[in-house]
């Protein structure tokens, strides 16, 4: 324990040299791009909690505080930013770590930063591409509504000069058909013959809850899963399955 002891202070006395090293370069020389990318890597000071009425400190200010001032010092006008490494670890941070993990919040965040970014074209396609990749190969379920999200506010209005006609043309056809399938959204009527023959429409189905299941009896993954549905069909069709 005290080798530890010593190791951790020794740790914090170089990190305290590293950091007002780099406060004296940036005094010393602030036009050079290492002092802006010294000032970009720098985390918002947090200033002591305010009082709340109640006489307790705010403990959500700390937080709100950190977010609010978090590109204080990145420079979005400079694209040169985006040749380091900083650049990526910020703007992955802030909208994985710094923002709730829900579509509308998403959105809502990088419409902010992409605002950011607008007054310099290289930085401006770099974001709006790459989080348009993002999202659209995320893995996570209901993510796919930010894709639909930037193809709608950026690709639509002919803001993404870089895209030509014909990927344009694709990349709004595949939003426009994930847009009504979207978590939240009422999925386009299906209107099919049952088992007699006899057109049933998806709409007509009154119950709580509905499974669509389109599946294939040839389809060995099919038959695997088709016995589990059943199964669970007969658990659950007395609660509104």
């Amino acid at each position: 324990k005290d080798s530890l002891s010593l190791l951790e202070k020794e740790i914090q006395k170089i990190d305290a040299a590293v950091k007002d090293y780099k406060i004296k370069y940036i005094t010393d020389y602030p036009l050079t791009f290492l002092a802006k990318i010294f000032k970009a890597s720098q985390e918002p000071e947090i200033p002591e909690a305010p009082l709340l009425p109640n006489g307790r400190k705010d403990s959500s200010f700390a937080f709100r505080h950190f977010k609010a001032h978090y590109f204080d010092n990145f420079d979005f006008a400079d694209d040169r930013m985006l040749r380091t490494p900083i650049f990526y670890s910020k703007m992955n941070y802030y909208l994985e770590k710094l923002t709730m993990q829900i579509p509308d919040s998403i959105n809502m965040e990088i419409d902010r930063i992409v605002e950011k970014s607008k007054p310099n074209k290289d930085v401006f396609k770099y974001l709006v591409s790459h989080l348009t990749y993002t999202y659209e190969t995320s893995k996570i379920m209901g993510f796919d509504a930010v894709f639909v999200h930037l193809v709608e506010k950026y690709y639509m209005t002919r803001q993404t000069s870089w895209v030509d006609s014909v990927n344009l043309y694709k990349i709004t056809e595949r939003a426009m058909m994930l847009k009504p399938l979207l978590i939240g959204k009422t999925a386009p009527n299906v209107i099919l013959p049952d088992i007699n023959n006899i057109p049933r429409s998806m709409y007509d189905v009154k119950s709580p809850y509905t499974v669509l299941y389109f599946f294939d009896p040839d389809c060995g993954h099919c038959k695997t899963v088709t016995p589990k549905l059943k199964t669970f069909y007969d658990s659950y069709k007395t609660k509104g399955v």
